[in-house]
């Protein structure tokens, strides 16, 4: 009996190191698309049907709308593979391959999406990523990298146990120490702020275009609290409704700092 318990034990741990592994390959394979070396995917969209025009709804409508969109994916014999995310809140949007824009873009319609990501293979090989406004398919963000995570709070996705952010806006962190503790100069917090917006892969990395230090007063509090409409904004909405708002908000405390 204790040979067949150790055998069945050690069974359970290869199934379960095997399904570690096999679900690792989902990241290797995204990043693989999102890097542009696929040859047979040239396009890919990043949609979820959950909460319309950021406006939370409770997980039962959500998991029924995610449903709808699934068998529209199914019925249109796209590739897809549905991931994680946090944007103000935990959703699991879609992500499909070989969609064409105008598609993605009806299907972000349909489900009353504020946006969607839409990725696009460029004359050099690489994709661009593009942040595209629903109702009139216009891009409000460009981008030509991404950028993988290692302890986000929040405005992430997640495949396989990896974070990443296509940063249509810039990453803003403050320093910590080990203990995961804001580091403190004088009373005032330190700001990283990593900026992409002319960043492209080279030697299959991606450098920030700028990676600045600031010191940030906690004064900027009340400077903060007066962008009351945009805030509002920010709180009360969710998915990628809420991370623009947030980026309108980090760009307007940027220039504060400044």
């Amino acid at each position: 009996m204790k040979n067949l318990n150790e055998q069945i034990n050690r069974i359970n741990e290869l199934m379960n190191n095997y399904q570690q592994l096999d679900e690792s390959k989902y990241y290797n394979r995204l990043a693989q698309i999102m890097r542009g070396i696929v040859p047979s995917i040239n396009t890919f969209a990043i949609i979820t049907a959950e909460n319309p025009q950021g406006q939370k709804l409770s997980d039962n409508v959500n998991k029924v709308l995610n449903i709808k969109l699934r068998d529209d994916l199914v019925s249109g014999r796209y590739g897809y593979k549905q991931i994680t995310g946090r944007y103000n809140s935990m959703e699991n949007p879609y992500f499909i391959n070989r969609i064409s824009k105008d598609d993605a873009l009806s299907l972000g319609r349909k489900y009353d999406q504020e946006s969607i990501v839409y990725g696009e293979k460029n004359d050099t090989g690489g994709m661009n990523f593009y942040l595209l406004e629903c109702s009139t398919g216009e891009a409000i963000g460009e981008r030509k990298v991404f950028v993988t995570l290692e302890n986000p709070s929040d405005y992430y996705s997640e495949v396989s146990g990896v974070k990443f952010v296509i940063p249509f806006f810039a990453i803003e962190e403050f320093i910590k120490d080990q203990q995961g503790k804001d580091v403190m100069v004088k009373d005032k917090k330190i700001l990283r702020t990593r900026d992409y917006s002319n960043s492209d892969w080279v030697g299959g990395q991606n450098k920030p275009t700028t990676d600045t230090l600031q010191f940030v007063d906690e004064t900027l509090n009340e400077e903060y609290n007066r962008l009351e409409e945009i805030q509002s904004k920010a709180i009360s909405t969710m998915g990628s409704t809420a991370w623009n708002y947030r980026g309108m908000l980090r760009d307007k405390i940027r220039k504060l700092v400044n």
